[in-house]
Parts: C-alpha cells; sequence; structure tokens
C-alpha cells in the first residue's frame, strides 16, 4: 500500500464502486450457483465456449449498451433469438441475485453511508454493469444515499476509462485531488482511479475474502494498487 496513515485533509467526496464494495450479489446466491453455467444450461451451449465469450473483451460491450438488453449478447453468442422460456429463465438466473442485494443492502452499510453524508460528503457510485445487474436500481434504498450514479450500459465508457471517472467526479463538483475511491479492484479500477487524479484509492476487500471471490495473491495485487485496504464501508471512517 501507498499509505499507512490517513488521508491528510478532509476529501468533499467518496466516489464507490457497486457489487462487492457496497452490496454483493453473493450474500443471497446458493453457495455452488455461476451465472455463466446457470446461462449455458440454459441455452444448452458448451460452458467453456459460453464462458469465454461472457469475458471477452468484445462481450464487454454489454457493459457499454451496445445492445437493448443483456440477453442480446447471448443472442448473438447463439447467433438466433431466444425463445420466451429461455427468456424468462436467462432473465432470471442474470439478476435475481443482482435484484436482491439492491434490495437488502446491509444494514452497516447503509449506516455508513449515512454517517458520511451527515458529515457533508458527496457521494458518488460508479459502476460497470449491464442493465440487467442495475435494472431495480430505482427501488434501492441506496438509490437516496448517493448523489450521483454512473451506470455503464446507460452512458456508453467504463471503468478503467478516464470518461468514467470524470462523468462522475463532474456531477459531483469535486476535483479528482479531494476525492476517495473506493472499489473491490475489478476491471483495473483502482489504477485507473489514481490515473484519474483521485486523491485517495481504497481497496474494499471484504465481500472478497468472505465469499472466496479472489485468491490472496489477486487480494494482494489489489493492495499494492491502492492507499488503503478496508474489510466494511464504516473502516474509511478511521483513514477520512
Amino acid at each position: 500500500m501507498g499509505c499507512s496513515s490517513t488521508v491528510r485533509g478532509m476529501p468533499r467526496a467518496i466516489v464507490f464502486d457497486l457489487f462487492n464494495t457496497v452490496v454483493s450479489a453473493n450474500d443471497f446466491m446458493p453457495p455452488d450457483f455461476r451465472r455463466a453455467q446457470a446461462a449455458a444450461e440454459i441455452i444448452g451451449a458448451d460452458l467453456d465456449a459460453f464462458s469465454a465469450f461472457w469475458w471477452s473483451g468484445d462481450a464487454y460491450g454489454r457493459y457499454r449498451c451496445a445492445e437493448p438488453d443483456v440477453l442480446g449478447w447471448v443472442e448473438r453468442f447463439l447467433g438466433r433469438g431466444l425463445t420466451e422460456p429461455e427468456r424468462g429463465r436467462l432473465d432470471h438466473v442474470l439478476g435475481a441475485y443482482q435484484d436482491r442485494a439492491l434490495a437488502q443492502p446491509r444494514t452497516d452499510a447503509l449506516e455508513a453511508l449515512d454517517a458520511f453524508r451527515t458529515q457533508g460528503l458527496r457521494l458518488g457510485l460508479l459502476s460497470n454493469a449491464d442493465e440487467r445487474e442495475v435494472r431495480t436500481w430505482h427501488a434501492s434504498p441506496l438509490r437516496g444515499r448517493f448523489d450521483v450514479a454512473f451506470f455503464s450500459c446507460h452512458e456508453g465508457c467504463a471503468k478503467p476509462e478516464p470518461e468514467a471517472f470524470a462523468w462522475v467526479l463532474d456531477r459531483l463538483e469535486v476535483p479528482a485531488n479531494e476525492a476517495v475511491f473506493v472499489g473491490d479492484g475489478m476491471s483495473e479500477e483502482l489504477p485507473g482511479a489514481r490515473a484519474a487524479g483521485f486523491g485517495t484509492v481504497v481497496f474494499m476487500q471484504g465481500f472478497l475474502i468472505e465469499h472466496g471471490i479472489v485468491d490472496p495473491a489477486l487480494r494482494a495485487a489489489h493492495a499494492d494498487k491502492s492507499d488503503f485496504v478496508i474489510d466494511r464501508l464504516e473502516d474509511l471512517q478511521t483513514v477520512l
């Protein structure tokens, strides 16, 4: 890590990643559930081939609204339209647990966000997400706790592209050096935030450890790209 004490001077804003930083769909998933596997089974696809497509650079276009919804990407893979039964089942496996995560955030996370707002900090959300993952954002108790929310599927760019970070900072009306970025390290967001000029970059590892999402070597790599490492959002209070 680059720092071991506290942020120099109170920042004016905090920008958070969403999934596995503020909430986690893994809180609600069965232990053996894997989205790509469940989707491949529904459409009768080879798992390796479908997984390679789902996580390929081209398929990340689903995060940049190149298709009207994420099911369009599945149809691209198949080279055919989905049947109505397939659409219904896929819609469920690709977003049901994200829906629950947004509807039922952990109490400690809500309390931490409320505390930051009480301190006068502006809060932003910066999420790489497809349309299905954030479809129920409008009904989430999180919505009113953020001053601005960026979802890549609605804006046409994604982390770590500079435009994504600039979008949030512009709408928060806060310069990057007076803002903190907090994320789980995916999509190269931590070095992306640093390149964007954020005054402090924080790696939130709590959900990753709790759910075994990444191995220790990757967590260590994320830690090396950040100024601080925290396990819960309320731990931010110790470094602000």
